[in-house]
């Protein structure tokens, strides 16, 4: 119930990067997205919960493997479905 909780005060986004970019700016969006998930893990977010209703994650996924645009959708929602982020009818 905790974790409900959590994914009630704060909505995370996932951004699927289908562009290349250099390897410097992959690694610091990388480590950007892996510090704003050990705050929301660790509860260290402070009066960010209160102000800002969601955090943007990057994660650069090698897409060149899926094809069609349905099959990047197809992607996304798995991913989403995955993490628990993606509910039916707003049920947590």
């Amino acid at each position: 119930m905790e974790n409900a909780s959590l994914y009630r005060t704060l909505l995370i986004v996932i951004y699927i990067i289908l562009i290349g970019g250099n390897v410097q700016g992959k690694k610091e969006r990388i480590e950007k997205s892996l510090q704003i998930i050990h705050d929301v893990a660790v509860k260290s977010l402070g009066s960010l919960c209160v102000t800002e209703e969601y955090k943007a994650l990057s994660v650069p996924i090698s897409t060149s493997r899926f094809e069609s645009a349905r099959q990047k959708a197809d992607l996304a929602a798995t991913l989403l479905q995955d993490l628990g982020v993606a509910h039916h009818n707003g049920e947590y």
